[in-house]
């Protein structure tokens, strides 16, 4: 019976916490505030003015989290950086001079798949690319081209729509016809380039990938690279705005429109096309014209334009050809410093340490070098302030499989900026650990919240909260106390993860296990104690240098716990597997296995095997993942290991922190 009224009064306590948490969360929930918008530099140009001095033109694209745009902006909300240095914007507006656009149509053999509504796919994009005209200015101009096995001027370019339309209308796919996508892409880009300046975009629709339609491979001569820099060179600067359906690589697309100024759209069939044609030209009808005069000399120049969205500012840059000026140039009295140049020069995998990349960079004449940083994908990584200034270290863990785009940036003595480029490859690391299927982009916040929803996400949160209170409050309370040893009894305690702290010794301890005794005797019958032993951290991420975790079990687990992994020494560092490694006691020694961690375990400087037990001895050193290296110490057990060498890898011998102080490494912010 007294059983029965502490249960009762258990799910008295449940049920009154539930209520508290329904009147205290009923108007917490509130809609998700809006995501900032996007700016891109779509266009830009520089022209000789009437005082012959050189002005900057940048045509900018600036949308919502929607991607609609924004057109309600004022010259107050843009700032202009040319170099690193500030410019006085003239003047801001909404571009009204006509605009050359180049449509680029796939007609292979897939374009003739019938869709859900029963219309074939190649119809769809006709009716897409018709209204997309149909929405030009009158003196905007169009080139119409198409592509399967081969690339095929329909319209040159032209103002005549009509002509346009019809070139459009009178399309048709070809039989087993390839997809000869990045020939197509550089014809409009060459195309683009017969416009020697004002506003230009290339359309380029497809369905597929490049390949050809008999045989396996490609079906163009050129590559996606060739097509990003017959874009982006010094007199073409074409913007190339990508739109797919079906089977296309996304990813490559996206690294198009990125590159090139552009905009990448994704379709989930090719009745959603008209959408996205029209979106393309709402943004090419609201740019903005930013206007700025400059000093620089002769030369690509790197420009970036801000523009203020609710509380900050959103940015893109890009690279100008800044003609010679036409006025004479002022005689200076003494000699300009000498030009820095910089480039990428290699990226090393495992350098200097397993799971880091090294990026080698030339800079000369170095001593003109005020300060150095290296971008990935647009986001500053590391930036050096004091030479030398030849390399960069990045983590591997904390770059996603794919293609990625360095951007150098060297600032001189003279303040100014030169600006190096580099695509990067990384390809995905090997894995032990099956990885969840990618969950799809939820739908964009609605500011609307249905009641309805409302209280049943409140109602079920309610209900999950009170089975996660009533399983803790129950697990405790039935749980049996455990007999210490050294009262007499036969039993172990059987709480694995019990910790304490001790904050004047800096000990983390762990409680013996719950193995039977038997599992650790000798050979003799004998039960050997555990020895003390512990391990002491020389340096490690949100772990501090003299930090010491105490053995008091004979299997440790090791590894970061999260995502459902609990372990006895929780290592916080994101090149730390899960289940990364294992240290038991047995007999009279202590030994590791790896778990298979992605980036190992070394002693030493030896990799750890993943089926072999190792022996380890007091002082030995044992790093996990890249970065967290700890001193193992058992003194009771310690013996003259004179004779043993430590083995050097990765240039790596001596893991204390004054070893590394010196090295011209910016670890990245975890």
């Amino acid at each position: 019976m007294s059983q029965l009224n502490q249960t009762i009064r258990v799910w008295s306590i449940i049920f009154l916490i539930g209520i508290l948490c329904l009147l205290s969360g009923g108007g917490v929930v509130q809609a998700q505030s809006p995501k900032p918008g996007a700016v891109t530099i779509n266009y830009l140009e520089a022209n000789i003015d009437d005082y012959g001095q050189p002005a900057v033109s940048a045509y900018v694209s600036v949308v919502s989290d929607t991607g609609q745009p924004l057109t309600d902006l004022q010259q107050s909300n843009f700032e202009v950086m040319e170099d690193g240095v500030e410019m006085l914007v003239d003047s801001v507006s909404i571009a009204s001079d006509p605009i050359s656009v180049i449509l680029v149509m796939d007609t292979s053999g897939s374009m003739a798949a019938v869709e859900a509504s029963g219309q074939m796919a190649l119809e769809s994009a006709k009716q897409a690319a018709v209204s997309f005209i149909s929405n030009l200015a009158p003196g905007d101009q169009v080139a119409v081209y198409s592509f399967n096995d081969e690339v095929v001027r329909q319209q040159d370019l032209s103002p005549d729509h009509n002509a346009a339309i019809n070139a459009i209308n009178f399309l048709n796919y070809k039989d087993f016809g390839g997809t000869c996508l990045y020939d197509a892409a550089v014809e409009a880009v060459k195309k683009s380039a017969e416009t020697l300046q004002g506003r230009r975009a290339i359309l380029v629709l497809t369905d597929g990938v490049d390949e050809a339609s008999q045989s396996d491979g490609p079906c163009s001569v050129s590559t996606l690279d060739d097509v990003i820099d017959k874009a982006t060179q010094d007199t073409i600067k074409a913007p190339i705005f990508t739109i797919g359906f079906g089977k296309v690589d996304e990813p490559a697309l996206q690294r198009i429109a990125r590159r090139t100024g552009g905009r990448s759209l994704i379709a989930d069939n090719a009745s959603e096309l008209s959408g996205l044609f029209n979106t393309i030209a709402a943004q090419l009808k609201n740019q903005y014209l930013v206007t700025y005069q400059t000093q620089a000399v002769s030369g690509e120049h790197t420009v970036v334009v801000k523009a203020q969205l609710g509380n900050g500012y959103e940015s893109d840059e890009r690279r100008v050809f800044i003609p010679p000026s036409l006025a004479p140039e002022p005689v200076s009295p003494t000699p300009a410093p000498p030009q820095v140049s910089a480039s990428i020069v290699a990226a090393n995998k495992d350098q200097p340490l397993p799971g880091e990349l090294e990026i080698v960079v030339n800079i000369l004449p170095p001593e003109q070098v005020t300060e150095a940083a290296l971008y990935v994908d647009d986001g500053l990584e590391q930036k050096l302030l004091e030479p030398p200034f030849d390399r960069f270290i990045l983590n591997l863990d904390e770059l996603t499989p794919g293609q990625h785009i360095l951007r150098l940036e060297v600032l001189d003595s003279a303040g100014q900026t030169t600006v190096a480029r580099r695509d990067l490859d990384i390809a995905a690391q090997p894995t032990f650990t099956p990885q969840p299927a990618p969950i799809p982009d939820p739908a964009p916040a609605s500011n609307e919240i249905d009641p309805r929803l409302l209280i049943a996400g409140v109602a079920a949160g309610i209900i999950v909260l009170i089975i996660i209170v009533a399983a803790v409050i129950l697990y405790f309370w039935r749980k049996p106390n455990p007999v210490d040893p050294s009262s007499g009894g036969g039993e172990i305690k059987t709480d694995d993860h019990f910790i304490t702290q001790d904050s004047v010794n800096q000990f983390v301890t762990f409680d013996s296990g719950d193995e039977a005794d038997d599992q650790y005797k000798t050979r003799d019958g004998i039960l050997t104690p555990l020895p003390q032993a512990w391990l002491e951290v020389i340096r490690g991420v949100n772990v501090e240098a003299g930090e010491r975790f105490e053995i008091k079990k004979r299997n440790v687990t090791i590894g970061r716990s999260e995502g459902g992994a609990v372990n006895d020494l929780d290592l916080p560092e994101t090149a730390v597997s899960r289940n990364h490694a294992e240290i038991r006691f047995r007999e009279d020694s202590f030994s590791i296995l790896d778990r298979n961690s992605r980036y190992h375990t070394f002693v030493n400087g030896q990799q750890v095997s993943t089926e072999v037990w190792e022996p380890i001895r007091h002082g030995d050193k044992i790093k996990f993942g890249t970065r967290t290296v700890m001193e193992f110490k058992a003194p009771s057990t310690a013996t003259d290991n004179s004779d043993v060498q430590q083995t050097v890898v990765s240039g790596e011998q001596d893991f204390s922190p004054s070893a590394t102080s010196d090295a011209p490494v910016v670890q990245p912010e975890e």
